[in-house]
């Protein structure tokens, strides 16, 4: 059995309001198809397919993964069509479950497919999708049920009635494992004449009909909610700052005022380091134990020792700063090696 990949990454995210691709734009310093990129590596898939429109060579430069292959959908005709186009990319790979995802989930875990991936196969479905619940969100799929609770369908936001919505509470995650035999039903999705797409979320229909063993399984709210503004794009990087001072937090460090600081994925901090507020780590930072930092510190690229103390309102950028030293307050270094 093989695991394939396709990251669903060529909406144009006019909500954005940018001339950059929507997948580009950057949570606590990475692109969100980075993210999404990560999560399926954890699959270990034997190829990912990442499905790109505007601003493709962009995309391409920030993902240069050896198993990753791009696919340029020519015109933006939904998320079924985006799939049909890349399961050409996946011709000659047998027995392949392909998962897909959405490329603006920046907060998706490997740990999370894992688990989706699992129940998958251990109940030998043929098609399974997952599914959210969020009351004060609107504009996702519905996943829909008949009365002994088979899942029957998905109906998008815009084409659901009021009763629908009202009973059909479990939002579409945008998370597919689908089976080689439901994957061909691709091209037997119809384009919708209000809107010109093809809806990925169709294929339900489509293998419920051809009695093909569908479920739907619940994703953590948190992780599979879309970015399709700048306020949901601040949303999740709140979110994920939050994970990440935790994380350093049971390793031990003390921040005085969470809140009041950001901590980006590739940061590396020592235990009983103390993080005063206002204060930003970026870039591939790694800081040694027992260190102290002042408000209103910013370090980006840079390796500190440990027992640092880094003074109020100093900005430090791809420097080394020997163990025992004492930075400023008000000090710029940049490029710098400071012996202590």
């Amino acid at each position: 059995m093989n695991i394939c990949a396709v990251i669903l990454a060529a909406g144009r995210g006019k909500r954005m309001n940018s001339i950059k691709p929507k997948v580009l734009h950057e949570v606590l310093g990475r692109p969100m198809i980075r993210y999404a990129v990560d999560a399926v590596t954890a699959l270990k898939p034997k190829k990912i397919v990442i499905v790109v429109n505007s601003g493709a060579d962009e995309v391409k430069r920030q993902v240069k993964d050896r198993h990753v292959a791009f696919v340029f959908q020519k015109k933006l005709l939904g998320t079924g069509n985006a799939l049909a186009e890349a399961k050409k990319e996946l011709i000659g790979i047998n027995r392949c479950t392909t998962v897909v995802i959405n490329g603006d989930s920046p907060l998706i875990t490997g740990k999370t497919l894992k688990t989706f991936f699992k129940k998958h196969m251990t109940c030998g479905n043929a098609l399974s999708v997952g599914f959210f619940i969020d009351e004060s969100l609107s504009g996702y799929g519905r996943i829909l049920r008949d009365e002994s609770g088979m899942v029957t369908g998905i109906i998008e936001d815009k084409h659901a009635t009021s009763d629908e919505k009202r009973r059909a509470v479990e939002l579409n995650a945008g998370i597919y494992a689908i089976e080689t035999p439901v994957m061909d039903y691709l091209g037997r999705l119809r384009l919708h004449g209000s809107s010109g797409e093809y809806y990925l979320t169709d294929i339900v229909r489509e293998a419920v009909k051809a009695r093909r063993k569908v479920e739907a399984y619940e994703c953590p709210a948190e992780e599979v909610r879309g970015v399709n503004t700048r306020a949901e794009l601040f949303q999740a990087a709140r979110i994920l700052n939050k994970k990440i001072i935790l994380k350093w937090m049971m390793k031990g460090v003390t921040f005085m005022d969470p809140a009041m600081t950001i901590v980006h994925p590739s940061v590396k901090i020592g235990k009983d380091t103390v993080i005063h507020p206002t204060t930003y780590f970026e870039g591939s930072t790694s800081i040694g134990r027992n260190c102290v930092i002042y408000p209103g510190v910013r370090i980006c690229g840079s390796r500190i020792g440990s027992r640092v103390i880094i003074k109020d309102n100093s900005l430090i950028e791809n420097s080394k700063i020997k163990g025992g030293s004492v930075i400023g307050p008000l000090v710029h270094l940049k490029n710098n090696k400071v012996e202590g």
